[in-house]
């Protein structure tokens, strides 16, 4: 008797297994090895509308984990896009909190008790990347984004501190960042590319994508981009606008690799990169 075929649920939960886990998007892991949830399960901290009066907050929407990342600053902004677009990274979690559970354990006894912030810090941004040449292949990348002239503050270098002893214990990567990596051009590349993304399914375009980044990697031998998405386009026999959504699709998927230091608008060259990933 044959088997019964597998449902597309099952065929979901197979593609997240712990022993050969997948890019899939929205991302499909549960939660982290701290019992945080991942992908559109993860709770909004803070809310750039009302935890920031600099007037630098904004809103990016991420197709990859399924939310809506609110940023503080310029510098989270910029750090946001990039790895939205980063083809290893497969989750982007803003406002991590960083809690020890030996040190909640009365609070979690008791709901009336209310938890010092002080016993729950945050820290920027938690990236989850895979690579699928490393043991084990998921991995999780802590970012504290400051700007240099913070750094020569007591407090800052003790949140500071207080970041990298966090990732120290629990075994993730960790990273500064600040106007040294700063990059408008970066920035404004990587958010036109990532927005081009926000009403699409990811996981429904990732074969159009593959199968058309041949294409593109032909078309954009020094051709603006309105030329590449056209010639594209009729190559498909698609409309223009599905083929810059499959553009930016291949970029995300990491089946194409744009310079981000170049202008990515249409007017401009569409200049790849050497080194695309898989």
């Amino acid at each position: 008797m044959p088997a019964s075929p597998a449902t597309p649920a099952m065929r979901r939960e197979a593609l997240v297994s712990d022993d050969q886990p997948i890019l899939r998007f929205p991302c499909l892991m549960k939660e982290d090895p701290l019992g945080i949830p991942c992908g559109p399960a993860y709770p909004v901290s803070l809310r750039s509308a009302y935890d920031n009066t600099e007037g630098t907050a904004w809103v990016a929407n991420c197709a990859k984990s399924g939310t809506s990342l609110h940023t503080l600053s310029t510098l989270e902004r910029a750090v946001i896009y990039e790895a939205i677009i980063d083809p290893s990274v497969i989750d982007v979690r803003a406002q991590y909190p960083m809690f020890d559970a030996k040190r909640l354990v009365k609070y979690l006894a008791d709901p009336t008790l209310r938890i010092p912030r002080s016993l729950v810090p945050f820290v920027d941004l938690v990236v989850t990347k895979i690579d699928r040449n490393a043991s084990p292949q998921i991995r999780f990348e802590a970012i504290s984004v400051k700007y240099l002239a913070e750094l020569a503050d007591a407090a800052v270098q003790r949140r500071i501190d207080r970041d990298q002893a966090f990732c120290q214990r629990v075994g993730w990567n960790w990273r500064l960042f600040t106007e040294l990596e700063y990059s408008e051009q970066r920035l404004e590349s990587s958010r036109r590319i990532a927005t081009r993304t926000n009403e699409l399914n990811l996981e429904s375009v990732r074969l159009d994508a593959l199968a058309a980044a041949p294409r593109i990697s032909k078309f954009s031998d020094g051709r603006i981009l309105n030329d590449v998405a056209a010639a594209l386009a009729r190559s498909l026999s698609v409309s223009r606008g599905r083929a810059m959504d499959l553009i930016a699709a291949a970029v995300m998927h990491g089946f194409i690799a744009v310079d981000l230091n170049r202008p990515y608008d249409l007017d401009m060259p569409l200049v790849l990169v050497a080194g695309q990933p898989e």
